[in-house]
């Protein structure tokens, strides 16, 4: 799936639909918009309203205003949230721009088109320590000045443009089991269980065909630098069997794992910093 607009955190919207008490929920209840031009015009409105209400309860007591008055911790936190979201989406955007048409159409035939169309994106700090401060991690909800604004896997899809539907990627990292034999023919290099991610973006840069190698090593490093980044620039071994076949490649629900794997990375922070994908957040 392609979005069809340019993924840009200034353009991103929520939807409007609302449910129950003080809660609203964010899409139909008859199905996913099928790409980012839908969604935004069923979520002008919401935006809107919490946009106005973070930027207004960004100043209130409980979220400091002033850099200054952050605790070093909560700087550490915010220094590290925003490098980090700034250089994955720039280093995405060059890794875009540097491959082939013809390796940019077989990252379109396994799903990742909307990847094509990611902007480097200036960070927030503020709305993005706000952000992640006011996440339920429980509930899955950013709650704004009262209301909870629900998270699902469908919104990630909304905005990521990453199916949300197919094979749990968690389970077929448990069902898979290590193929060293597979991670020799795709000149993949294991560091203690792990794969760097700076070495695949070397790997993907001297590779002129769009073959398997090009789409599995393409598909980790983003992984490892948007979609669920680390705070040591790595990505697990175990997706490597999970992408490397054509069938599981366009059949995986991504938008699920964006989503778990940010609301863990949410949930295990500590003062070295968030994981995950906190470009979602923002937008």
């Amino acid at each position: 799936m392609e979005l069809a607009a340019e993924i840009d955190a200034s353009d991103m919207q929520w939807d409007s639909e609302g449910e129950s008490e003080n809660v609203v929920s964010p899409m139909h209840e008859s199905g996913t918009p099928s790409n980012f031009k839908s969604c935004s015009s069923e979520r002008k409105a919401i935006r809107r309203t919490a946009e106005t209400m973070v930027v207004s309860l960004m100043h209130e007591s409980g979220t400091p205003s002033n850099y200054k008055s952050c605790s070093s911790e909560r700087k550490a936190i915010r220094r590290t949230a925003e490098t980090m979201v700034s250089h994955s989406t720039h280093s995405v955007k060059n890794m875009v721009d540097w491959i082939s048409d013809e390796q940019r159409q077989a990252v379109r035939e396994f799903g990742f088109g909307s990847i094509l169309n990611v902007k480097g994106v200036e960070v927030d700090e503020e709305m993005l320590k706000w952000l992640v401060d006011n996440f339920d991690v429980d509930r899955r909800t950013l709650n704004v000045h009262g209301y909870c604004l629900q998270v699902t896997a469908e919104d990630v899809e909304c905005v990521l443009g990453l199916s949300s539907r197919g094979k749990d990627i968690e389970s077929e990292k448990r069902r898979q089991e290590m193929d060293t034999e597979l991670e020799r023919e795709l000149n993949i290099r294991i560091n203690s269980g792990e794969i760097v991610v700076e070495e695949l973006r070397h790997s993907i840069c001297s590779l002129h065909n769009e073959g398997l190698e090009f789409k599995v090593k393409f598909v980790l490093f983003v992984v490892g630098r948007l979609l669920a980044p680390s705070l040591d620039d790595k990505v697990s071994r175990a997706l490597v069997a999970v992408v490397a076949t054509e069938e599981n490649m366009e059949n995986l629900n991504w938008s699920k794992f964006i989503l778990d794997n940010l609301v863990k990375s949410i949930r295990d922070r500590d003062g070295n910093g968030i994981a995950g994908c906190a470009l979602f957040l923002m937008v």
